[in-house]
């Protein structure tokens, strides 16, 4: 495990499972409750654009998409493509092995998510599909597959037409209801743009808003995630920057979605231009500000979406809120996780 290089932490279980690496050689690895390592297992001679742990704890499976990067002809040209493993983490008493299970070549999706809903698993897909014009221009379109399932398994995504998108870039997050799949999602043509998409559960059509939240020059929006609380969602946008700039303001921003997404509002989630890496549990937060003498903040969402402190804490790095409030930090000096609540 590479502690200074973290992708993606969960918990199953007792467990902690992490991703870390450079992007040519990752691995995962299996830790104990105590954050001590059981077994490491490699993802050998891939590059790894994105991944994504599916989880049943109550049949002890777990499946992970991984999203690979090549380069693919397209006509005269070339264009940067996607394909898609499936790898399966077994576990049998205490032990675990990771096995390869399956690899779609040329999928072009760039990301996959999946939710319980009523006992039943929503798959939601990101697929890129790239065309040149008769004038020859090259262009892209997202369009977002959809699978269900009653047992975590490798899904069949069906694709429709009617639910597409310009473009959407890899990062987003879903949330389902008993009649709808919400999608939030960041646009990314001319500049980066919040979206919040709707897909009826039966596919038949998709509606979408593109919100006009403020952007300061040289950043961009770097995440999102989508919540219910109360029954209310809410999406939550965080900006970033990878340019030179005299003053980096970094936000979060959250989406009161409704009903009618046309009268969807936005505000600041938290009263501050400094704050950011981000991990999130189900109604709380874990988060960086570099003002003050303790830089990590732990935080929960009030019933208007806004973020309110609950507490500082004297480390720098979160990188796991769990759902019963355990927090998993990188030490100062990045050599190893800690369990600190």
């Amino acid at each position: 495990m590479s502690p200074d290089l973290l992708v993606d932490t969960v918990k199953y279980k007792n467990y902690f499972l992490v991703i870390s690496g450079i992007y040519g050689g990752r691995t995962l690895t299996v830790l104990d409750n105590q954050l001590q390592e059981i077994s490491e297992h490699d993802f050998t001679g891939i590059q790894m654009w994105d991944e994504e742990f599916h989880i049943d704890e109550e049949n002890s499976k777990i499946l992970i998409s991984v999203i690979t990067t090549e380069t693919f002809p397209l006509e005269s040209k070339k264009y940067q493509g996607f394909n898609t493993l499936w790898y399966e983490l077994k576990e049998k008493s205490g032990t675990f092995k990771l096995e390869l299970i399956d690899k779609w070549e040329k999928s072009d999706i760039k990301g996959i998510k999946s939710k319980i809903h009523n006992g039943e698993r929503t798959w939601v897909a990101l697929r890129e599909l790239n065309y040149i014009s008769q004038t020859g221009n090259k262009g892209k379109n997202s369009f977002i597959g959809i699978a269900q399932s009653s047992q975590l398994e490798i899904p069949t995504f069906e694709y429709s037409v009617s639910n597409q998108h310009s473009h959407l870039s890899q990062n987003f997050d879903i949330e389902l209801t008993d009649k709808d799949i919400f999608i939030s999602g960041i646009g990314s043509i001319a500049k980066d743009t919040p979206t919040i998409l709707r897909i009826a559960r039966n596919r038949k059509n998709m509606e979408f808003i593109e919100l006009d939240i403020p952007l300061k020059k040289l950043h961009n929006f770097n995440d999102t995630v989508i919540k219910k609380i109360n029954n209310q969602l809410f999406a939550y946008f965080w900006t970033t920057s990878s340019e030179y700039c005299k003053k980096y303001v970094f936000e979060i921003f959250t989406v009161r979605v409704m009903k009618s997404l046309d009268e969807s509002t936005f505000e600041k989630a938290i009263d501050s231009d400094y704050v950011h890496t981000f991990t999130w549990s189900k109604n709380g937060v874990a988060y960086k500000t570099d003002k003050g003498s303790t830089p990590c903040r732990l935080g929960r969402i009030d019933t208007s979406g806004k973020i309110v402190q609950t507490e500082e804490l004297e480390t720098s790095h979160p990188e796991l809120l769990t759902e019963t409030g355990e927090l998993i930090v990188a030490a100062d000096d990045r050599k190893q996780l800690l369990k600190i609540k």
